[in-house]
């Protein structure tokens, strides 16, 4: 590849499946809670999470 990220999926649970999307939910929450301690959280990071997560960016 050349260095750019690919999209996330439209579909993530269709990607890698419902179970394992549940599981990521936690940590990937853990992430975004340390960002905000070190005051480095972006509306980017928050949407890029949900749309990966497959919530909404009210959601997280």
């Amino acid at each position: 590849m050349d260095g750019q990220s690919l999209p996330p999926p439209h579909d993530p649970a269709g990607v890698l499946g419902e179970e394992a999307l549940t599981a990521l939910r936690a940590p990937a929450v853990r992430r975004l809670l340390a960002l905000r301690a070190e005051r480095r959280l972006s509306r980017e990071h928050v949407r890029l999470a949900g749309e990966c997560l497959g919530v909404s960016e009210r959601t997280v």
